[in-house]
């Protein structure tokens, strides 16, 4: 099961030491969670997206209304609420480069760049209605 020179190898939750003579000795070892702690800068960069994401989610579920329909607000209101959600993919960019300072690596960051452009492109779609 395990080589006589491994010495260290994990099953099932427990460290297990291979010892010279092949016998097998358990350790117990402390299980913590992972704890991502951000740094004022992403924390403050969270903040930021989440009220973009606030206003965002508000101004559209407006533009649902009879009011806004009515009122022939629902096109600018809906434009408006993309571009406030491509601001959330801004600065879920930013939160996650820590302002360009961290490199991350492209699959990360994917998804807020091109859905933040999408946004954009349906935000000035919504406006020329």
């Amino acid at each position: 099961m395990y080589d006589s020179d491994q010495s260290v190898a994990l099953e099932s939750g427990e460290d297990i030491a291979v010892l010279n003579d092949g016998a097998y000795a358990e350790t117990h070892h402390e299980h913590h969670e992972h704890v991502h702690h951000l740094s004022p800068v992403q924390e403050k960069w969270l903040v930021i997206r989440n009220l973009f994401v606030a206003v965002a989610a508000v101004l559209f579920l407006v533009s649902l209304t009879h009011f806004a329909a009515h009122a022939h607000m629902d096109h600018t209101l809906k434009a408006v609420a993309y571009m406030f959600g491509a601001c959330a993919y801004g600065s879920e960019f930013l939160m996650l480069t820590e302002c360009f300072k961290k490199k991350q690596p492209a699959k990360e960051l994917f998804m807020p760049a091109v859905f933040g452009v999408l946004y954009i492109i349906l935000g000035i779609s919504y406006f020329m209605h």
